[in-house]
C-alpha cells in the first residue's frame, strides 16, 4: 500500500513525540539507562522502553491506568508527559501499559501497535 508523503512525515512526527515523552520521563525517574526492545507477536508490534528509574508510586501499584490521566505526576512536573504518550497511541489505535521491572529497579512502558499501524 502506498501512502502519502504527509501521511508518513505526520507518523514520524508521532513517532518521535512519544519518544521524547517516555526519555523525558525516565529522566525525571532518575534513570540512567533507558532500553528499547522491539519485538513482533501475534500480528503486533511491541515496543518496550526499559529504564533503571525509580519505581511506580504506591499509588500506582493498585491500578496504573492512573499514571495515564492528565495532570498525575509521580515528579515536580505538570503530569502531561503520561497522559501524551497514551493519547498519542490511542491515536495510532495501539496500547499502552506501564509496570514496575521484575529483576531490576525501574519501570517499563509498553507500547503495542497492529503492524499496520507503524
Amino acid at each position: 500500500v502506498k501512502r502519502p508523503h504527509c501521511f508518513i512525515k505526520r507518523r514520524i512526527i508521532i513517532h518521535s513525540m512519544m519518544i521524547e515523552n517516555i526519555i523525558s520521563n525516565a529522566k525525571k525517574a532518575e534513570a540512567t539507562k533507558l532500553q528499547l526492545n522491539i519485538y513482533s507477536k501475534d500480528g503486533f508490534v511491541i515496543f518496550d522502553f526499559v529504564n533503571n528509574g525509580i519505581y511506580l508510586d504506591k499509588k500506582y501499584k493498585e491500578d496504573k491506568s492512573l499514571i495515564f490521566e492528565y495532570g498525575e505526576s509521580t515528579t515536580r512536573s505538570f503530569g502531561i508527559g503520561c497522559y501524551h504518550i497514551k493519547k498519542i497511541v490511542e491515536l495510532m489505535n495501539g496500547e499502552v501499559a506501564i509496570f514496575d521491572n521484575t529483576n531490576e529497579k525501574g519501570v517499563t512502558f509498553r507500547v503495542v501497535l497492529g503492524d499496520g499501524e507503524i
